[in-house]
């Protein structure tokens, strides 16, 4: 018998697929110019169920490659009204990039401290013009704050000229 034993305590923090806001920036860029079409979607995905791998796998058909920003924990205590989080953010992030229809998991390093909030819903506009994909995926109308993440969209292509594609998905599992 030869037995091999593996450490995976370092090996889960070496995937390239987990990117800084600012080199998602460069790299949503670098694939545009090789007309590669490029959607974002961003959520917590704390307790990642079927709802969740669902929403991502039709996110996907709409586009080439897909970037999921990922929220703070911060951000999750805040809107969750939760004293910390189940899952770690480092092990949201790689169980996010095990999922076959995520390309790129995006570290997002602002937290949104109210979802609701002005300055919340700025720093989303925000994300939009500086990554600029050219699909934005969003969950379904009956969300609270449908309306303004739609006019969060639109103040992006307002400051960008342009308008996104922007997708949204029926029927996501919001357990």
């Amino acid at each position: 018998m030869h037995l091999l034993t593996a450490n995976t305590d370092n090996f889960l923090f070496l995937n390239t697929n987990i990117l800084s806001f600012s080199t998602a920036i460069k790299r949503i860029n670098i694939l545009k110019k090789q007309k590669i079409k490029c959607g974002y979607l961003s959520g917590i995905f704390d307790m990642l169920h079927i709802g969740h791998i669902n929403y991502l796998t039709i996110a996907k058909n709409y586009c080439d490659t897909l970037f999921v920003g990922m929220e703070t924990t911060e951000t999750l205590k805040a809107i969750k009204k939760v004293p910390t989080a189940i899952n770690s953010y480092e092990n949201r992030l790689q169980m996010m990039l095990q999922q076959k229809s995520v390309d790129y998991v995006v570290r997002l390093d602002s937290s949104l401290n109210d979802y609701n909030s002005d300055a919340s819903f700025e720093i989303q506009t925000q994300r939009y013009v500086q990554l600029n994909p050219d699909v934005i995926i969003i969950p379904d109308r009956t969300l609270v704050n449908f309306p303004r993440q739609l006019s969060q969209i639109e103040k992006a292509e307002k400051a960008l000229g342009k308008e996104f594609e922007v997708v949204e998905i029926l029927s996501l599992n919001q357990d």
